[in-house]
């Protein structure tokens, strides 16, 4: 987990937040406070979509880190000032992600600090991407974080970045489709596989899974013929070892944009009822190929998101850019 994750996940009340000023006491290389102009109207206003950009430039560009609207300076302390309104202005945030920087900032996501009914802050996980370097659009100028605020990259900065050799850049993603059924309950398969969100094609593709919360691994695989989209590893979930791992399939390669299907678990619903018989989804993940270095992620997603996603047919990724 990276320093601006660790500060994410740690944000979860008003409370949390103070503790956070107090440490600080001002930005440090990771965290960025920003006032919003007129917080009791909540409005998204031009410099919040600037601050915005310039985080989202400047964080991506260098080691990531966590913005947080809805705090002002006032001389040394930094002192609450929440956002009224807050889901609109929240729900602005979400809008503007994928608008104010070129290329677009993968894996970008926001949560509401509550105070209120309808007010409280807004922090947002800018991480460090392996698109690198990131333009703000407004400005055309590329920025990075140094100390406690963003600059603009000096030109040999640039030259080394855009030096760098492009590489595959893989998460695991789930989608869901139908199964078949009876007279009183639907099937569904959770699908799930490796999304290639870089600019390299990513060979030799591996691929581990513990699933949670009673969730399995389905036996017949996904043709129904125990064929997964990757050889299973013959080492996989044996001596102590919780993870089913897929892999070693020199044929196959997962090309940027992609979705390569592995393997996948079954879901009822019931129709009468409108319920399933598993709960909340919850699974631990290992991606790497022969081009890029084992990664770790855990998912965790409710069963209403999981009926979000049969409805929208959108994957777990794509659902979570949205919202």
């Amino acid at each position: 987990m990276s320093n601006a994750e660790g500060i994410f996940k740690d944000l979860i009340d008003k409370e949390s937040l103070k503790e956070l000023i107090n440490e600080v006491g001002k930005e440090d290389l990771y965290i960025d406070f920003k006032r919003v102009p007129n917080a009791s109207e909540g409005k998204f206003c031009d410099s919040c979509r600037k601050n915005l950009g310039k985080g989202l430039s400047g964080f991506a560009n260098s080691a990531g880190g966590v913005l947080v609207f809805g705090v002002k300076e006032e001389g040394d302390d930094l002192l609450l000032d929440p956002i009224n309104e807050v889901r609109s202005f929240d729900q602005k945030i979400q809008e503007n992600i994928n608008r104010l920087t070129s290329y677009n900032v993968p894996e970008v996501i926001s949560k509401i600090i509550t105070e209120g009914e309808n007010s409280g802050y807004v922090a947002v996980l800018i991480p460090k991407s392996d698109l690198a370097p990131h333009q703000l659009i407004q400005d055309k100028k590329y920025y990075r974080r140094s100390g406690e605020s963003f600059k603009p990259m000096e030109h040999y900065e640039l030259e080394n970045m855009f030096g760098r050799a492009p590489k595959p850049v893989l998460v695991p993603d789930i989608i869901i489709e139908r199964n078949g059924g009876s007279s009183t309950h639907h099937d569904y398969k959770l699908i799930f596989g490796i999304r290639n969100n870089g600019r390299l094609a990513g060979t030799y593709p591996f691929l581990g899974i513990n699933l949670n919360n009673g969730y399995s691994i389905d036996s017949y695989e996904l043709d129904g013929n125990r064929n997964p989209g990757l050889p299973k590893l013959r080492n996989s979930n044996t001596g102590g070892n919780r993870f089913v791992e897929y892999g070693q399939a020199g044929d196959t390669i997962v090309f940027p944009g992609h979705f390569l299907k592995v393997t996948c678990a079954k879901i009822k619903e019931d129709k009468r009822t409108n319920t399933f018989n598993l709960g909340d989804f919850s699974a631990d993940f290992k991606v790497a190929s022969k081009e890029s270095l084992l990664s770790e992620r855990t998912i965790t997603t409710s069963i209403d998101e999981i009926k979000e996603m049969i409805a929208s047919g959108k994957s777990y990724f794509e659902l979570s850019e949205d919202n």
